[in-house]
């Protein structure tokens, strides 16, 4: 599957998502099982993604020096996030505080 089509897939399977959570509202019920079968799914991903990375020889050969490129750049996306979630937080308590 060529790359434009893989994102378009990605993207269809997304906005087919939210469309389907917009217009069915889900008991509470629903939404904790739901949140917890996306918990379950990351967590799937996240391991499945490990043990790919871990038979990678290329990747282990190079441990060290990916090693660090990935901490600094997992560092200044954390943040990044932070900052920018903080800002955000300061401008929407602004917000409500003038209503």
């Amino acid at each position: 599957m060529s790359l434009l089509a893989s994102m378009s897939l990605l993207l269809a399977v997304l906005g087919a998502g939210w469309a389907l959570g917009r217009w069915i509202k889900l008991p509470a019920k629903g939404q904790k099982a739901l949140s917890l079968a996306q918990s379950i799914c990351i967590w799937v991903l996240i391991f499945t993604m490990g043990v790919r990375l871990g038979a990678d020889e290329k990747v282990l050969a190079n441990f060290a020096t990916l090693g660090w490129r990935a901490l600094v750049i997992t560092v200044l996306a954390v943040a990044g996030s932070v900052a920018l979630a903080y800002v955000t937080a300061k401008l929407l308590n602004k917000r409500e505080e003038k209503r």
